[in-house]
């Protein structure tokens, strides 16, 4: 009995540590297969049995309820909403909140080299993803692109930008912690796969992606600066990160400033056909900037 209780954990350890490399691997390539994969995760978590002791593990560890919390957020909000049936239709995406931290948060803990392989595995994935999305901008699919944001095949690109940051910043982590040992070949790997989603990610023009990118990379900077002992070099690194939001700040302050004082027109100058002799079909009386 002991022999067959110790292979079935053994077993159920394993089926959850390939579903979270599966996991890993859908989060950028398929919204279809992250619909799947949290339920078989839970199928798995309820299989193993064990359920008072995992609730105990849950009820007893506060950090483990943020996701859920969010859920509820959502929960909440259809008091709110303008369609009960699109409200109910958010719920259903946003069940991953409620099934990932209820399965990790009281599963056995991951040791580091899964930890770090779930990581790569997932890194592999975005650059995959990265590769496809180049493949289409670069025209050699035949496929034309119309706005640059539309070659994030898989997932909308604002995701997509997000998850390229999280894979940014873990191999950072691999490459600058001195205490997991990286080797010299493996910084110079992930520091080249750092480089190519940095450019990536500028090639994509995700405003909240590169915005998450500058401000994670302000904080690790000025986190970095406190070990800088020279004096002048602690203060020179501060001004600089100083004048990085500034800078942005007034990018964006004259951009809002030249989307909304827009050219007058008076409506004898507004053409009445186009180039091709179509009628033009004016709505004078709308004020749109954008549609």
């Amino acid at each position: 009995m002991v022999f067959l209780s110790t292979l079935k954990k053994i077993t159920h350890r394993k089926v959850y540590f390939w579903l979270l490399l599966a996991v890993a691997i859908s989060l950028p390539t398929s919204k279809a297969l992250m619909s799947i994969f949290p339920f078989l995760l839970l199928i798995n978590w309820l299989w193993e049995c064990r359920l008072k002791e995992k609730l105990k593990t849950f009820a007893g560890n506060p950090s483990v309820w943020l996701l859920p919390a969010v859920f509820g957020l959502y929960l909440f909000g259809l008091l709110w909403t303008d369609s009960l049936e699109w409200g109910i239709h958010d719920l259903k995406i946003q069940i991953p909140l409620l099934i990932f931290p209820l399965v990790i948060g009281t599963s056995e803990k991951l040791n580091f080299r899964q930890i770090k392989t779930i990581i790569l595995i997932f890194t592999a994935a975005v650059v995959f993803a990265s590769f496809c999305s180049m493949y289409v901008w670069l025209g050699f699919s035949g496929t034309e692109v119309r706005d640059v944001r539309d070659i994030s095949l898989f997932i909308s690109h604002i995701r997509f930008s997000l998850l390229i940051n999280i894979a940014i910043f873990s191999l950072l982590w691999f490459v600058f912690n001195p205490r997991l040992n990286t080797s010299r070949n493996e910084k110079i790997s992930y520091l080249a796969v750092v480089i190519w989603l940095v450019l990536f990610l500028l090639i994509l023009k995700s405003f909240t992606g590169i915005v998450i990118f500058i401000l994670v990379s302000l904080a690790l900077a000025f986190w970095f600066s406190f070990r800088i002992k020279h004096v002048v070099l602690r203060f020179s690194a501060y001004v600089f990160m100083l004048m990085i939001p500034v800078f942005i700040g007034a990018y964006i302050t004259r951009s809002i400033n030249e989307f909304y004082h827009t050219e007058e027109f008076s409506a004898e100058e507004l053409n009445e056909k186009t180039q091709l002799g179509n009628p033009y079909n004016h709505e004078k009386e709308k004020h749109q900037l954008e549609n």
